[in-house]
């Protein structure tokens, strides 16, 4: 009989063993990097396969923050987040995300909005303080064409890194835009949104009706047509209105040893849509 050893680990910092472990389900494309530069590689006798994923991260105005309720500097600063994830996003050959839903969920956008741009360019510096998680968003912030794009629209900013396992730990630290990473397995927006609750501090509800944005009325559609066209026209109106900037997908990628059955060791929340094809 065979025997394995399961292994949790909260996020990219993680160090392995002596040994290299037999599975990594969801290994990011930072932590994919880091192995093949590493002391420690991926061997020959490994498959290295990218997940189907509906993962993307988005830039988040907070609700405590100045920005949420001062539409002329939530402007400049939307524009001059969302031209610096357009730089980083072709840099590294990144897919760019549409909207507050994920592409291949019911609602989501084809294309991704453009921001208009701001009236007042110049005028004052702006100082953000951004809280995220994991060394990936690091990496871009760190990035030189990144931290030029800002320097170029007058916007300085202060990097907070949180733990995705304290929460309520996260109001705490007064952040202007807190990065959130979501989609799971979901196949209706209705089940992700839920999760920024946690990241800022109040229901999406409450934090979309502050803007005369009426969640309720898209989730409570059952008309799969019209709920769709509702979740895309309120993705529009979040996007341009600064609220919630969309960053890029999400890769994350399945190492195992080979011999080792990919349908018998994943867990998900949906089927694959290689499966859906085949059964259809």
């Amino acid at each position: 009989m065979k025997k394995f050893e399961l292994v949790f680990y909260a996020n990219e910092k993680f160090k392995f063993p002596d040994y290299f472990p037999d599975l990594i389900m969801d290994a990011s494309q930072h932590l994919i990097d880091s192995l093949k530069s590493s002391e420690q590689p991926i061997r020959d006798d490994y498959v290295v396969t990218e997940n189907l994923s509906f993962a993307q991260n988005t830039f988040c105005i907070h609700p405590d923050s100045f920005l949420f309720l001062d539409s002329v500097v939530r402007n400049r600063v939307a524009w001059a987040i969302d031209s610096a994830i357009r730089i980083f996003a072709e840099k590294k050959g990144l897919a760019l995300a549409t909207g507050m839903v994920p592409v291949g969920i019911l609602g989501h956008l084809i294309e991704r909005p453009k921001l208009k741009p701001p009236e007042q360019r110049g005028q004052s510096i702006i100082n953000l303080k951004i809280a995220y998680a994991g060394s990936v968003l690091s990496d871009f912030f760190q990035d030189s064409a990144v931290v030029k794009s800002f320097a170029t629209s007058d916007i300085t900013v202060e990097m907070i890194e949180f733990n995705p396992l304290a929460m309520s730990d996260l109001a705490a630290l007064s952040p202007d835009l807190v990065i959130g990473n979501w989609a799971g397995g979901f196949n209706d927006p209705a089940g992700f949104l839920s999760l920024l609750r946690p990241l800022l501090g109040r229901s999406f509800e409450s934090y979309l009706l502050a803007h005369g944005l009426d969640l309720e009325n898209a989730l409570l559609e059952s008309d799969a047509d019209a709920r769709a066209k509702k979740f895309r026209d309120l993705s529009r109106a979040v996007v341009e209105k600064g609220l919630l900037i969309p960053g890029w997908r999400s890769r994350t990628y399945y190492v195992a040893k080979k011999g080792i059955d990919r349908a018998h060791s994943a867990s998900r929340y949906t089927p694959r849509l290689s499966e859906i094809r085949l059964n259809r």
